[in-house]
């Protein structure tokens, strides 16, 4: 048997798409099983695009670097993969879900995963809005109030000390909503253009220097109700594009469309205007459709200027300063991109290691609030080499300030295995303030 290269091809497409076709939809776990390394079978640093695509139904999504997972049709929000890169090796850096109704119950959420939840504010808010996030569980909601209902349009699920990083630059303490003040109320709303001209495109019709001059300068004359003036050199312009075919036999079509286009004071503001009219055959007043004063041929040409104003004037009314949910969402994809541009790094630099969370921060569940003994042993540098170990007992601090205590079982010069109350942990160096020596026997007071 002979296969053609193009054979083989078109079955490994074949199979590949069966085999997608066959993947599951993914049914996410609870919000609250989410421990700042994993949920739902996905793990942070370590799942890749391959890994998802081989277990889930996946479709593309309008995010870059992204793949959304495919869900039953009730589910109340839609889950996208985000990762640190295209190709299929990439790491999963965090999730981002998108709720169509009100969203998790926050207060429950926090109960479900024993984390009190803290509260972020930005300052120059202009709704009531907050991020939301759960110490070490590295979930990062978007909670907003909306006429006294809380509801969470998005949610990240990302490394703790991601989320860590960017509710820095935030306020903990709540922030007043800013009243928005608009600084151009009382500026004209006149756009200035300095350009007017007639491009015409005609086929057995024609429109004459002196009759093009015409049509520009009632274009020049034009001020759309007070909204727009001709000044020379302004940047605004009014352009109008004739475009006819005709035949004295056959007859033919005339088609015009003026735009105008301007700086108004809230930005662009854009005017348009067709007109479309046929020229029926007229072998013998062919004459009479070679020049403007052909009555299709010129009603034409100034209903599209008509409309053109009429639509600029009513679009240069309307406009003003962008609505809220506009600006919150700008100031949302802000934070999100940050959030993501962090996870991403830290993804990048993950060991390729299974196990370790992607944090530099560790769970709450092994964070005990430990009073030093005294004496104290000099404390080690997280940087120390394998050589020096710290004693069986051991205080460790780290960077966000949380402490455990727990036996030091092996040091790779970027990572401790400690063994802890809660069982085997590992923690990266660069997580980790010092190591503190408690002696074989000693114990926590």
């Amino acid at each position: 048997m002979k296969w053609s290269v193009w054979g083989v091809c078109l079955v490994f497409i074949g199979c590949s798409a069966s085999v997608q076709a066959r993947n599951p939809e993914i049914v996410p776990a609870p919000l609250g099983t989410c421990n700042g390394t994993s949920w739902s079978s996905l793990v942070l640093g370590r799942t890749t695009v391959r890994d998802i695509k081989k277990q889930f139904k996946t479709s593309r999504s309008d995010l870059p670097m992204s793949q959304e997972l495919s869900q039953p049709k009730e589910a109340p929000q839609k889950i996208f993969a985000l990762f640190a890169d295209k190709h299929d090796d990439s790491p999963l850096s965090a999730l981002l879900l998108r709720y169509s109704g009100s969203g998790p119950n926050l207060a429950e959420l926090s109960k479900a995963l024993g984390t009190p939840l803290r509260n972020y504010y930005q300052t120059g808010r202009l709704e009531d809005w907050k991020l939301v996030t759960f110490p070490g569980r590295g979930i990062v909601a978007f909670e907003l109030n909306e006429g006294g209902q809380n509801t969470v349009p998005l949610l990240m699920v990302c490394p703790p000390a991601a989320a860590a990083a960017v509710c820095r630059e935030l306020q903990s303490s709540v922030q007043p909503v800013t009243e928005r003040r608009d600084p151009h109320a009382n500026d004209p709303r006149v756009m200035l253009f300095g350009s007017a001209f007639v491009r015409a495109d005609l086929k057995g019709l024609e429109l004459s220097n002196g009759e093009r001059q015409t049509v520009e300068r009632t274009m020049i004359d034009t001020t759309a109700g007070g909204t727009m003036r001709y000044v020379v050199g302004a940047s605004g312009s009014y352009e109008t594009n004739v475009r006819g075919d005709f035949k004295p036999d056959q007859g033919g079509s005339l088609e015009v469309t003026s735009t105008i286009s301007g700086l108004g004071p809230y930005g662009l503001v854009t005017g348009t205007g067709s007109s479309r009219k046929s020229l029926p055959a007229a072998k013998d007043v062919a004459a009479m459709y070679s020049g403007i004063n052909s009555t299709n041929y010129t009603v034409a040409l100034y209903e599209a200027l008509e409309q053109a104003a009429s639509s600029f004037h009513n679009a240069m009314m309307a406009s003003g300063p962008p609505p809220l949910p506009v600006i919150r969402a700008e100031q949302w994809q802000r934070l999100m991109d940050d959030l993501r541009e962090r996870s991403r790094t830290l993804a990048l630099s993950m060991p390729s290691s299974p196990s370790g969370p992607l944090s530099e921060e560790p769970p709450p569940a092994e964070s005990v609030s430990v009073k030093p003994l005294r004496p104290a042993v000099p404390a080690l540098s997280p940087a120390a080499p394998a050589s020096r170990p710290a004693p069986a007992q051991s205080l460790f601090t780290f960077q966000n300030g949380a402490q455990t205590v727990g036996t030091l079982l092996s040091f790779d010069g970027t990572t401790y295995t400690v063994s802890t109350p809660k069982g085997m942990r590992r923690f990266r160096a660069a997580g980790i303030k010092s190591i503190q020596a408690l002696g074989p026997a000693a114990t926590p007071k």
